[in-house]
């Protein structure tokens, strides 16, 4: 059975999250409050040494890094699916997985973080620093 370590707000997590539904193999959400410290629980890290998330538990096999999630689901998962069979097209598909995090991840987590924290707070979104981090 498939078991998803994830918290609501963490990019990587939402995408491991995404190929999971997209696949449409049964999975459980299990919820790791970071605001909790639960990524910090001797539980959790037996499952990530690292005390991140996401992690996906396989059975007995666990899995952190949401692009090996990515690549592992779609796989074993969603064969044919989420992956070309074509290896330059596979290729092609693995250049935007690996983009993503050490490109679009610095342009895009400053607004969410802005955006994300206000709201938690229950504050007022501050137009002028959301503005400035897009």
């Amino acid at each position: 059975m498939l078991k998803l370590f994830v918290y609501p707000f963490s990019l990587h997590a939402r995408k491991a999250h995404f190929v999971l539904e997209e696949s449409g193999h049964f999975y459980v959400y299990e919820l790791v409050d970071l605001a909790k410290g639960e990524q910090k629980s001797a539980a959790f890290l037996a499952r990530n040494p690292t005390g991140k998330v996401p992690v996906l538990q396989d059975d007995e096999f666990l899995l952190p890094e949401s692009g090996a999630i990515l690549r592992y689901v779609a796989e074993n998962y969603a064969p044919g699916k989420l992956l070309p069979a074509d290896k330059h097209l596979r290729a092609l598909v693995d250049k935007w997985l690996f983009w993503q995090p050490s490109e679009a991840n610095q342009i895009l987590h400053k607004p969410f973080q802005v955006k994300v924290f206000a709201h938690l707070a229950g504050k007022t979104l501050d137009e002028a620093a959301f503005q400035q981090a897009v």
